[in-house]
């Protein structure tokens, strides 16, 4: 199950998504991505690459608070 909280105001507070980790054969780099937010990350071992993902999950968290877009972007990923 894929959770994000937000505050009334909109901004996301909590997430809590599924998250792939799979080594790519081509680059021999592990790939951690979350389908439901369409968002990717990837390192040379499995814990660079969830720790790339979590920075990007925050950038992601930052932009669409600071350009407040988070909802608009769900939708358009298809959650309800």
């Amino acid at each position: 199950m894929t959770t994000l909280l937000t505050d009334p105001h909109g901004h996301l507070t909590n997430a809590q998504v599924e998250v792939q980790l799979e080594l790519d054969d081509d680059s021999s780099q592990y790939v951690a991505y979350c389908p439901a937010l369409e968002l990717s990350s990837y390192g040379d071992t499995e814990a660079e690459a969830c720790a790339a993902f979590e920075d990007a999950l925050a950038i992601f968290s930052r932009d669409t608070r600071e350009r407040g877009t988070l909802g608009q972007l769900l939708l358009a990923l298809g959650w309800r």
